[in-house]
């Protein structure tokens, strides 16, 4: 689980650092992480899933590349 959850974490934050900036990016991906994983609502919730990225809604599957670069990490 702790893959997907990185993963999801990531492309979230790459897809909208721009629009958001760096700490809405992260405090966004999780929101949406808290969201999926423990069921909490947020007041802007629509928002935040709507600015999740296709490519980590379900179903997802975490690319090989990423589960070795999250496993080669120190």
């Amino acid at each position: 689980m702790g893959n997907k959850f990185n993963y999801i974490i990531a492309m979230y934050y790459n897809f909208n650092v721009e629009k958001l900036g760096k700490k809405k990016a992260i405090v966004y991906a999780n929101k949406y992480i808290n969201h999926i994983q423990l069921g909490c609502r947020y007041s802007n919730q629509l928002e935040i899933n709507r600015l999740c990225p296709n490519v980590v809604k379900e179903p997802l599957c975490v690319p090989e590349f990423f589960i070795n670069m999250i496993r080669n990490i120190d």
